[in-house]
């Protein structure tokens, strides 16, 4: 396979420097995020989002899902680039974070593009798919929440999404445990290995995996 140069650490951060432009409320949020939560290496990565945003800026998607909400970093990203009148349902799990996204999406001005579902997100879906007038009308469905879930987010979002509609996974690379042999747990990285491989050789999408952030693949609905 062809390759004309080796992405390292620091041609990566040159192309961050000079071309993230990260607005003041998302870096605000996340700030808040790294200073308050354990957990925040679950956001994702600015320069992810920032290209998340120009695609949906050049789509225009009127019915979005995120999988994954967390402190609702990229659900921020992501509705202030839709459509004023766009919707964008937003599955978590965990209610304890719905005050500290709420701040923002009402800073940002975007809480009416946002629709809130506490719950498990498979739970959710399966809500959704049983309205047969929801099937295969959503634009764009943005994954980023437990990896052992992906193939089973992978078989329900493809009924919800429209033909020519957009998926993107997030965590590909599962902090470079994909490429490893021997983990300190095998549990994570085997499933996302299996679930690289599953759509790898899933037909009806065509795709393409970027090392964007800790890896991310865009699923386009054939």
């Amino acid at each position: 396979m062809a390759r004309k140069y080796q992405i390292t650490e620091e041609l990566y951060n040159y192309a961050v420097e000079h071309s993230l432009k990260e607005p003041y409320i998302t870096v605000e949020l996340r700030d808040e995020t790294f200073a308050t939560e354990r957990a925040a290496r679950m956001v994702s990565s600015p320069e992810q989002m920032q290209f998340i945003s120009m695609l949906l800026k050049i789509l225009k998607p009127k019915k979005s899902i995120e999988i994954g909400v967390f402190t609702g970093y990229s659900t921020l990203w992501m509705a202030m680039a839709l459509p004023d009148d766009a919707k964008i349902i937003a599955c978590e799990y965990n209610g304890r974070y719905e005050p500290f996204a709420r701040k923002y999406w009402q800073k940002a001005g975007v809480e009416h593009k946002i629709d809130l579902r506490i719950a498990k997100a498979h739970d959710t879906l399966d809500a959704i798919l049983k309205n047969d007038n929801e099937l295969e009308t959503y634009d764009f469905i943005y994954i980023d929440a437990d990896k052992l879930g992906y193939i089973d987010y992978l078989d329900k979002c493809h009924k919800l999404l429209r033909q020519g509609g957009l998926m993107i996974f997030d965590n590909v690379f599962l902090f470079g445990e994909v490429t490893k042999t021997e983990h300190v747990n095998d549990v994570l990285p085997n499933a996302m290995k299996e679930f690289n491989k599953h759509l790898h050789k899933d037909e009806r999408f065509d795709i393409s995996m970027l090392p964007l952030g800790d890896g991310m693949t865009l699923a386009y609905k054939k």
